[in-house]
C-alpha cells in the first residue's frame, strides 16, 4: 500500500494546473482524496470482519478517483454553466420583452391623435383631387379627339412614305453591294487597273462609264488620272446619287449598262477591281432610275408631312394643356398617396404594436410562470456551482470506491468524507448524496420503468454503472441488475453472452465493430484473459481507425460499444487483478427494495385493475416528464438563438406558445397522473404488511447461504412461491381479514417450501430466525435484547456483587455476569437485583427439569414478552435455549411452526417442471433411491425404460450428457447420483442446465425430469442451486425413527426364514436396537463417541446376514463370536479410536446376552417405570413394527447408556450450534456497546496481555534439588522433564511476546499487518486463542476462550516457576504440562533408579486421595507421585463410598481429588472392581497420533474403584479430563 505522503504527492501532481480556486481549496481536495482512500481501506477490513465480504483498495482505485474527479468536474462545470446560461438567457429575454411591452403601450397611446389628424388630411386631399380630376377629364376628351384626327393624317403620310420606300428598297441593295465592293478594293487592285497601258476592252468600258459619271473625259488617260487620284474611292463612295443629271445617265444607259457584257460577273473575269467599279456604275444607273419614279411621291410626301406637322403642333398645345392639368392632379394624388401611406403606416404600426402586444401576452403569459422557476433554478445552480468541487470529490470517491459496499457502509463512508471536506474548508451540499448531485430525475424514472428498484441503493448503483470510466461488474445474486440492463438496452439490440459459450468471443467482436451493448452474464470469480483488452479499453489508432486487439485480430472499435458484466454469486471474492480492471457494484437486493417489489407483485394479484392502471401511469409520468424536459430545452434553445426583438418573429412566438401549451398540458396530465398514482399507492399501501412479511422471510432465507453453501434460493423462485401463495390463499370478507390470511399463508408456505431443502438441525433455526425477525420488525424485540441474546460472553467485572450463601450455590460466575449485563437492556433492568432478593424462587426455575416452560417469579412472568423470557432462560440455563426457541416460535408464529413439515417427495414432484432439476442433498447414511423408485412406480416410470440412473464418477460425464439430451427430447426421468464426486464435471452440468432453461418451446418434453443427488459441497454451481427444487435426505433421528426405518426395510421372507425364529427375531431386534443406539449416541458428543462415525444401512444389513448365519449354523447361540463379528468387525471396521472400540463392544453386550435374548430382559431397567425397552414376544414382522410405534417420542439418555447430564451436554451443544449459526449470519460488530473501535479493542487486549506476560523460565532460578544428580551420577528424571517443559514454555512465551509487540505496532501503522497478525486480530475480537499459540503452533491443546486461556497460561507458568525455584511440589498439577505422558515416564524412571528396577516392568496404579490439591497436600508420597487438577465427565468420585459414582444432576464436570500414582510391577495381579478410566487433555477427547507415538489428546488410563460393573461406566462415557473449556 502507498503511504499517505505518496498519495498526497500523486494528487498534487494530478491537480497541478487545474483551476480549483484557491491554493487552500486545492490542498484541501488533495487531503480529502487521501482520506477517502484510507477510509476505504479501513472499511474494507471491517467489511470482511463483519460481513465476510472481501474487496480491495488498490493504487489503481486511487488513480481512478483522481481521473474521475477531473473529468467529472470539467463535465459538471460545463453542464452547470450551460444550464445557468440557458436559464439566465430565458429570464433576460422575458425581462426585455416586458420592457418592450411597456414601451409599446406608451407608443400606442401617443399614436392615437396623430392617426386621427392623418385621416382628416387625407379626406381634404381626396376632395381636391376629385375637383381637379373633373377639369382634367374635359381637356382630355378634347385632346383625345384631336389625337384621332392627327392619327388619320399621320396614317396617310405613312402610306405615301411606305410606297416611296418600297421603290427605294429596290435600288438600295445594289447600291450597298457596290459600296461594299468598293470598300474591298485596296491600292493593289487600283494599281492593277492603272498599270494597263492598254486596258482590256471591258476594263476600258468600265473606266469610261466611271469617267462619264465623274464628269471627266471618257478615255483611258483621263481614267488613269482618276485612278491616280488618292480620293478616287472617296468620290465614288460619297457620290451624290440623288442628283445625277439625266444627260449623264442617258449616256451611261445608252453606251454602257445596256450592253450585255457590262455585267459584274463578266467584267470580274477580266479584273476584280473592274468588277467592283462595274457594280458601282450599274448601281448608280438603277438608283437614278428609281429616284426618277420616286420623286413625285416624295413631293406628295412632303405635303402630307407638312400637314401632319401642323396638326401635331395643334395637338401638342392641347396635350401641354392636358399635361398641366394632369400634373396638378398627379401632384394632388401624390400628396393623397403620401397621406394615405402615412395613415396606413400609422395604422400598420398600430396593428404591429397590437400584434406584438398580443405575442408578448403569449410569451409573457405562457412563460411568465417559468421565469420565477428559472430564477430559482439559477440560484440553486449558482449554489451548486459553489459546492461543485466538494460535491464532485465526494461523488468521484463514491464511484471509485463504494460499489462493492452495502448501504450502511456507503452512508458511513459518505458521512465521514463530507465531514472531512468541511473540516478542510471545501464547501459541499448540506445533505450530500450521489443521487442528488449526479442523478437526473427523468433518467431515474426511466430506469424505474426498465425495472430498476426504486430504493436509494439501487439508484446509486445505476449511477455507478453508467458514470464509471471502467466497465461495471455487478454482484447480482437476485438477477435484478441483469433484468434492468436487458430492458434498458433492449432497443439498442443488446447482445447477451456467457463465458461458458464457445462463441462468446465472436459475438463480442461483432458487437464491438457495430457498436452494440453487450451483457456478459453469470461470471464466476475469474474472468477470461482473452477479454482483458476490452476491460482495460486498450484502444489504439491506426490509419485513422480506432482498433482493439482481440486475440490475434485487430477489431474496429465503435465508440457506441458498452459492456455490462453480472455475477450470480452472492459473495464473490474478486482478486485485486480483477478489481483494477472493472468497477464492482453490489446490486444485492435491499430490504426496502424487495418490499416494494413484493408490494407491486401482491397488488398486481389482489388488485390487477389498480396495478395495470399504475403501470400505465408510471409510463405516462415518465414519458410526460421526458416530454416536459425536452420542451423546456427547446424553449430555452429558441430563446437563446432568437436575435433582435423577439416579438418580431411571429413563427418563433407561435412555436414557443405551442411548446409551452404542450408543456403545460403535459404538466397538467402528469400532475393528474401523479395524483392518481398517489391514490393508487395509498390503495396499494394496504398490502404493505404482506410485502414486508415476504421481504423479512426472504432475507432470512438469503442469510442461510452463509450457514451452508447448498442453501441457495433465487429471488425469482422466491417471488414465484410468493405469488402462487397469494393466488391460492382462501378469500376473506374484508381487507383486514384478507391481509391476515395472506400473511399467515405466506409465512407457512415459505416455511414449508424452504424447509424441504434444509437439514433437520437447521429447520428449527429457520423457524426461529423468521420468528425473531418478524418480532424485531414489529418492535417486539429490541436491538439491545437481540444483542444480549447473541453475546457469547460478558467482559469485565459485574457491577453488582455475586450473591453468597447456601441459596446462591447454583449461581455460577458466568450466570451472574450475564444477569448483571441484563441491566443494560431496559426490559430486563433490575432482574439481577430481583434474583438476589428472591434466590429460592429463582433457584426453582433454575433447577426445573423444564425451565423453558416453568413460570418465572412475579412480576417478571407477567411483564415479560416471549422473547424476553427466552432471554432470561439463556441467562440462567443456556443449554435449554434449544427448547426455549420452540416455545418462542409457538408464541410468535403458532404451534404449526414448532415441528418441521414431514418429507414429502410427491408434493415436491408436483411443484416441479421439466426445466427445473430436483436435487437431493444428502448426508452420510442417507439414500433417496428407494423413495425415487416408489414415486417413479406411482407415476408410471420403470427403471431401464423411462427411468435412468447413473452414478457420476470417472468418465461418466459424457454418458450423463448423452442421457440428458435423450430424455429431454423423448420424455423420461434421469437421476444423476453422487454429483459431489464429479466436481470437475459440475461446470459442464451448469452449462447443460442453462441450455435447458433457454431451450425453445417444444424442445423439452413435458414429461422430462432431472433428479440430482449430492452431498453438500461448495463446488456445486450456484445457478443450479438457485434454479432447482431441493430436498434434504437424512437418516432418521431418534430411537423410534431409527428402529422404524430398520424394520421398514427388512424383507419379511428373510425375517421368517430362520430355523430358530424366536432367538433370531429377538437378536434381530437387539441388533436393530444396537444400530439405533450407536447412531443416536453421536448427538451427545464426546461422551457418546470420541469420534462421530458414519455407519451406513449396509452395515446393519451385513450384521443381519451374519447373525442369521451364526444362529442357524450353530447349535447354541455363539454370543462371543457374534459380539466379535458385529462389534469389532462389521460396525467396528469404521471405528478408529481404541476407546470407541471398547465402547461399541460394551454397548452391544447389553443386547447380545443370554438374559436379554432368551428371557426378554429389559434393555434399561432404570427406565422401566417410564417405558420398558425390551425385545417383544416372537411374532410376525408387523407386530414388531407395531411395537416400535409405541416408543416414546423423546428419548432419555439412559437408554443409550448415558447419564441424564448427557442431555445437558447435548443441549449445550445444540444451543451452541444454534448460537453459532445465528452469529454466522449476523454482522460481526465489535465491543458490546463500549463505543470503541475494533483497533482500540484489540490494542487494549494486546497491551493488557503484554503487561501480564511472565518472564521466560531460567535455570538460574532453579532450586538445588530440581536438577540434582542421583547417586549413580545421572540427572533427576523429573528435572529432565522440567527442562523439556521449560523449553516449550519459553518458546511459547517468546512467540507470544513477539506477536503482542508486533500487533500493537501494526495497529499503530508502524509495520505491515501480516496474515498471522491479521488472523490474531480477528481472534482477539472474538475471544479466541491465536493459532500460533495453540497446539498447532508453540502451544498446547485447549478449548478455553482467550481470557480463560491466558489466565490458565499464567497459572501454568507460575506452577512451573514454583517447581523450578522451590523444588518439586507435594503434588503435581498434571494439567500444567505440555506432555503429561513424559511426566509419567519420568516419574516411573525416578522410581526405577531409586530401587534399581527395570522400568519396562513397572506401571502406575492410581489411588484416589482425600485432598484436592497443593493446599491440602503437605508433602509428597514416599513412593510414586501425587497429581491433581483433573475433572471427571460422565461420573464423579464419591469420597464417602470411595468409588466412582453417578454424577450429580447438572454437574457435568466433577473435580477429582489428588491421585496417588504408585509404581507397581506388571506381574502383580490387577486390582478387582475397578474401571479403566481414560484420561484426556481436553473434553473433545478425539486426537491424532503424534510423532512421539502418543495421541495428541488421550494420555493414559487409570484404574478407578467402582461398585458397578465397568461396562456401566464405559456406556456412560466416563473419563478424566485435564482441563475445562471455560
Amino acid at each position: 500500500a502507498w503511504p499517505k505522503e505518496a498519495l498526497l504527492s500523486v494528487a498534487q501532481h494530478q491537480f497541478k494546473g487545474v483551476d480549483l480556486g484557491t491554493d487552500d481549496i486545492k490542498t484541501g481536495v488533495c487531503d480529502v482524496c487521501v482520506a477517502i482512500h484510507y477510509d476505504v481501506r479501513g472499511s474494507t477490513k471491517r467489511f470482511y470482519d463483519e460481513l465476510r465480504r472481501i474487496t480491495y483498495t488498490t493504487p489503481t482505485s486511487y488513480l481512478e478517483l483522481l481521473t474521475l474527479f477531473l473529468s467529472t468536474l470539467a463535465e459538471q462545470r460545463e453542464r452547470i454553466t450551460q444550464q445557468i446560461s440557458r436559464y439566465h438567457g430565458g429570464v433576460d429575454k422575458l425581462i426585455k420583452t416586458n420592457e418592450v411591452v411597456d414601451s409599446m403601450k406608451a407608443e400606442l397611446t401617443e399614436m392615437q391623435p396623430i392617426l386621427a389628424q392623418a385621416q382628416k388630411d387625407t379626406s381634404k386631399l381626396l376632395e381636391d383631387v376629385a375637383r381637379d380630376q373633373a377639369s382634367a377629364d374635359v381637356v382630355k376628351q378634347e385632346t383625345e379627339k384631336e389625337e384621332a384626327e392627327v392619327t388619320v393624317i399621320a396614317t396617310e403620310a405613312e402610306a405615301i412614305a411606305a410606297d416611296a420606300q418600297r421603290d427605294l428598297d429596290e435600288a438600295m441593295p445594289a447600291y450597298h453591294a457596290s459600296v461594299e465592293a468598293l470598300k474591298s478594293l485596296d491600292k493593289k487592285d487600283i494599281q492593277e487597273v492603272k498599270s494597263y497601258a492598254k486596258p482590256p476592252e471591258l476594263v476600258q468600258m468600265v473606266m469610261e462609264a466611271v469617267c462619264i459619271l465623274l464628269n471627266a473625259k471618257p478615255d483611258w488617260t483621263e481614267a488613269k488620272k482618276l485612278l491616280a487620284d488618292t480620293s478616287f474611292m472617296d468620290q465614288l463612295q460619297s457620290y451624290d446619287k440623288d442628283n445625277i443629271p439625266d444627260k449623264l445617265m442617258s449616256k451611261i444607259r445608252k453606251g454602257y449598262t445596256s450592253k450585255p457584257n457590262f455585267v459584274p460577273d463578266t467584267v470580274g473575269k477580266v479584273s476584280s477591281a473592274a468588277r467592283s467599279l462595274c457594280m458601282w456604275v450599274r448601281a448608280m444607273d438603277t438608283y437614278s432610275r428609281v429616284a426618277t419614279q420616286v420623286a413625285p411621291k416624295k413631293a406628295k410626301l412632303e405635303e402630307a408631312t407638312k400637314k401632319l406637322n401642323d396638326a401635331q403642333a395643334l395637338l401638342k398645345e392641347k396635350q401641354d394643356a392636358l399635361a398641366e392639368v394632369e400634373a396638378r392632379v398627379a401632384s394632388l394624388k401624390q400628396k393623397l398617396q403620401a397621406a394615405e401611406r402615412k395613415a396606413q403606416d400609422l395604422k400598420e404600426k398600430e396593428q404591429d404594436v397590437q400584434k406584438k402586444l398580443e405575442r408578448a401576452g403569449k410569451l409573457v403569459g405562457g412563460l411568465g410562470s417559468e421565469k420565477d422557476r428559472w430564477e430559482q433554478l439559477c440560484e440553486k445552480l449558482e449554489a451548486s456551482r459553489g459546492n461543485l468541487i466538494g460535491n464532485v470529490a465526494l461523488c468521484s470517491g463514491a464511484i471509485a470506491y463504494q460499489g462493492p459496499f452495502t448501504a450502511d457502509y456507503r452512508a458511513e463512508l459518505t458521512n465521514g468524507w463530507t465531514k472531512r471536506a468541511r473540516d478542510v474548508g471545501i464547501p459541499c451540499e448540506e445533505s450530500f448524496s450521489v443521487t442528488g448531485v449526479l442523478g437526473d430525475p427523468v433518467t431515474i424514472r426511466e430506469w424505474g420503468v426498465h425495472g430498476l428498484p426504486s430504493d436509494q441503493l439501487s439508484i446509486e448503483n445505476a449511477i455507478f454503472v453508467t458514470r464509471s470510466r471502467r466497465w461495471p461488474l455487478m454482484i447480482d445474486p437476485q438477477g435484478q441488475a441483469n433484468s434492468w440492463v436487458k430492458r434498458m438496452e433492449r432497443d439498442n439490440k443488446v447482445v447477451i453472452i456467457k463465458l461458458s459459450q464457445s462463441d462468446y468471443l465472436r459475438k463480442l467482436e461483432s458487437a464491438i465493430r457495430v457498436g452494440l451493448p453487450v451483457l456478459l452474464e453469470n461470471v464466476e470469480e475469474a474472468l477470461e484473459p482473452s477479454i482483458d483488452p476490452v476491460l482495460l479499453k486498450q484502444v489504439f489508432k491506426q490509419s485513422g481507425r480506432n482498433l482493439i486487439r482481440l486475440g490475434d485480430t485487430d477489431v474496429d472499435y465503435s465508440d457506441d460499444f458498452k459492456l455490462y458484466i453480472t455475477s450470480k454469486l452472492a459473495n464473490p471474492h474478486y482478486p485485486p487483478e480483477i478489481c483494477i480492471k472493472v468497477t464492482i457494484v453490489n446490486f444485492t437486493v435491499t430490504f426496502k427494495g424487495l418490499e416494494n417489489q413484493l408490494l407491486a407483485e401482491c397488488a398486481a394479484l389482489e388488485r390487477p385493475d389498480l396495478e395495470e392502471k399504475k403501470e400505465k401511469l408510471v409510463l405516462t409520468i415518465a414519458s410526460g416528464r421526458r416530454t416536459m424536459a425536452d420542451l423546456e430545452d427547446k424553449i430555452l434553445k429558441m430563446l437563446a438563438e432568437a436575435s433582435g426583438n423577439i416579438l418580431d418573429d411571429e413563427d418563433l412566438i407561435n412555436t414557443l406558445d405551442s411548446s409551452k401549451k404542450t408543456s403545460s398540458e403535459t404538466e397538467v396530465a402528469v400532475s393528474a397522473a401523479e395524483e392518481t398514482s398517489k391514490e393508487i399507492d395509498e390503495a396499494r399501501e394496504a398490502y404493505r404488511p404482506v410485502a414486508c412479511r415476504g421481504s423479512i422471510i426472504y432475507f432470512v432465507v438469503a442469510d442461510f447461504a452463509t450457514i451452508d453453501p447448498m442453501y441457495q434460493y433465487s429471488l425469482p423462485y422466491f417471488k414465484g412461491i410468493f405469488a402462487d401463495t397469494i393466488v391460492k390463499a382462501p378469500q376473506a370478507d374484508d381487507l383486514e381479514a384478507r391481509l391476515q390470511v395472506l400473511i399467515a399463508a405466506i409465512t407457512r408456505t415459505m416455511y414449508v417450501m424452504i424447509c424441504r431443502g434444509l437439514f433437520e438441525r437447521h429447520k428449527a433455526l429457520f423457524a426461529f430466525m423468521n420468528a425473531v425477525q418478524i418480532a424485531r420488525n414489529a418492535g417486539l424485540v429490541t436491538d439491545a435484547e437481540w444483542k444480549l441474546f447473541l453475546q457469547p460472553a460478558v467482559l469485565g467485572v459485574p457491577h453488582l456483587p455475586k450473591p453468597q450463601g447456601e441459596d446462591a450455590f447454583w449461581i455460577e460466575d458466568r450466570t451472574w455476569a450475564f444477569l448483571c449485563a441484563a441491566d443494560d437492556v431496559p426490559s430486563l433492568f433490575g432482574l439481577a437485583e430481583h434474583v438476589n432478593g428472591n434466590l429460592s424462587a429463582w433457584r426453582d426455575v433454575f433447577s426445573s427439569e423444564s425451565p423453558h416452560t416453568a413460570p418465572l417469579p412475579e412480576p417478571w412472568h407477567s411483564k415479560l414478552k416471549p422473547f424476553q423470557k427466552l432471554l432470561v432462560l439463556k441467562l440462567l440455563r443456556p443449554e435449554k435455549v434449544v427448547f426455549g426457541t420452540s416455545v418462542f416460535i409457538g408464541a410468535q408464529l403458532g404451534q404449526e411452526f414448532v415441528e418441521a413439515p414431514p418429507f414429502d417427495l410427491e408434493a415436491t414432484f408436483h411443484d416441479s417442471a421439466p426445466r427445473t432439476p430436483l436435487i437431493f442433498v444428502l448426508v452420510s447414511g442417507a439414500d433417496p433411491t428407494q423413495y425415487l423408485f416408489n414415486l417413479a412406480k406411482a407415476q408410471g416410470y420403470e427403471l431401464g425404460s423411462n427411468l435412468h440412473l447413473i452414478s457420476l464418477g470417472q468418465g461418466q460425464g459424457p454418458i450423463a450428457e448423452r442421457l440428458m439430451d435423450q430424455t429431454k427430447a423423448e420424455g423420461g426421468w434421469l437421476c444423476l447420483q453422487n454429483c459431489h464426486l464429479a466436481e470437475s464435471w459440475l461446470p459442464k452440468l451448469d452449462r447443460k442446465l442453462e441450455e435447458l432453461r433457454d431451450a425453445p418451446e417444444g424442445d423439452v418434453n413435458e414429461d422430462f425430469r432431472l433428479w440430482l443427488t449430492t452431498m453438500p459441497t461448495p463446488k456445486f454451481p450456484v445457478t443450479v442451486l438457485q434454479n432447482s427444487l431441493k430436498l434434504t435426505i437424512e437418516p432418521p433421528k431418534g430411537l423410534k425413527a431409527n428402529l422404524g426405518r430398520a424394520y421398514a426395510e427388512i424383507d419379511e421372507k428373510f425375517f421368517e426364514s430362520s430355523a430358530k425364529p424366536a432367538i433370531f427375531k429377538n437378536m434381530m431386534f437387539g441388533l436393530a436396537f444396537f444400530n439405533a443406539v450407536i447412531q443416536e449416541r453421536r448427538k451427545y458428543g464426546a461422551v457418546g463417541w470420541n469420534i462421530p462415525y458414519q455407519w451406513m444401512t449396509s452395515d446393519l444389513v451385513t450384521a443381519q446376514l451374519n447373525l442369521k448365519m451364526y444362529v442357524d449354523e450353530q447349535p447354541e447361540v455363539p454370543y462371543e463370536a457374534l459380539m466379535t463379528v458385529t462389534a469389532d468387525v462389521v460396525f467396528g471396521g469404521r471405528i478408529t479410536d481404541k476407546m470407541d472400540v471398547r465402547t461399541a463392544r460394551t454397548v452391544l453386550d447389553a443386547f447380545f446376552n443370554k438374559d436379554a435374548v432368551e428371557n426378554y430382559a429389559s434393555y434399561c431397567p432404570q427406565l422401566d417405570s417410564r417405558f420398558k425397552y425390551q425385545s417383544p414376544s416372537e411374532g410376525p414382522l408387523e407386530s414388531y413394527r407395531s411395537y416400535i410405534t409405541s416408543f416414546p417420542l423423546v428419548d432419555r439418555p439412559e437408554i443409550f447408556g448415558l447419564h441424564q447430564n448427557a442431555d445437558i451436554s447435548s443441549q449445550q451443544k445444540e444451543s451452541k450450534e444454534i448460537a453459532d449459526a445465528i452469529i454466522a449470519v449476523q454482522p460481526r460488530t465489535s465491543s458490546g456497546g463500549s463505543g470503541k473501535s475494533n483497533d482500540e479493542i484489540v490494542l487494549e487486549i494486546a497491551e493488557d496481555l503484554a503487561r501480564q506476560m511472565p518472564p521466560a523460565l531460567s535455570r538460574k532460578e532453579a532450586h538445588s534439588s530440581v536438577f540434582r544428580k542421583l547417586a549413580d551420577g545421572s540427572v533427576n528424571p523429573l528435572g529432565i522433564f522440567l527442562g523439556h517443559e521449560m523449553s516449550k514454555f519459553n518458546k511459547l512465551i517468546i512467540q507470544m511476546q513477539s506477536m503482542l509487540r508486533e500487533i500493537a505496532r501494526a495497529i499503530k501503522g508502524l509495520v505491515v499487518m501480516s496474515a498471522d497478525l491479521d488472523a490474531m486480530y480477528a481472534n482477539f475480537l472474538f475471544q479466541q486463542v491465536p493459532g500460533p499459540w495453540g497446539e498447532n503452533g508453540k502451544g498446547y491443546p485447549s478449548l478455553k476462550p482467550l481470557s480463560s486461556w491466558f489466565k490458565d497460561f499464567i497459572e501454568r507458568v507460575a506452577f512451573m516457576r514454583s517447581w523450578l525455584s522451590g523444588g518439586p511440589p507435594s503434588t503435581f498439577w498434571i494439567s500444567a504440562f505440555f506432555f503429561p505422558q513424559g511426566f509419567f515416564t519420568s516419574a516411573l524412571q525416578a522410581h526405577a533408579r531409586k530401587f534399581q528396577l527395570p522400568i519396562d516392568q513397572l506401571l502406575f496404579r492410581a489411588s484416589v486421595m482425600e485432598s484436592m490439591g497443593i493446599a491440602d497436600t503437605p508433602s509428597p508420597p514416599e513412593n510414586g507421585v501425587y497429581i491433581h487438577g483433573m475433572f471427571m465427565e460422565g461420573a464423579r468420585w464419591n469420597p464417602q463410598e470411595g468409588c466412582i459414582d453417578e454424577s450429580h444432576y447438572g454437574e457435568l464436570f466433577a473435580p477429582v481429588p489428588v491421585l496417588h500414582l504408585q509404581p507397581a510391577n506388571l506381574e502383580d495381579p490387577e486390582p478387582k472392581s475397578t474401571f479403566e478410566c481414560p484420561f484426556y487433555k481436553t473434553n473433545v477427547r478425539a486426537g491424532t497420533l503424534s510423532t512421539t507415538g502418543h495421541s495428541t489428546n488421550h494420555v493414559c488410563n487409570f484404574d478407578i474403584p467402582t461398585k458397578l460393573e465397568a461396562g456401566h461406566w464405559i456406556r456412560r462415557g466416563a473419563a478424566l479430563i485435564s482441563q475445562l473449556n471455560e
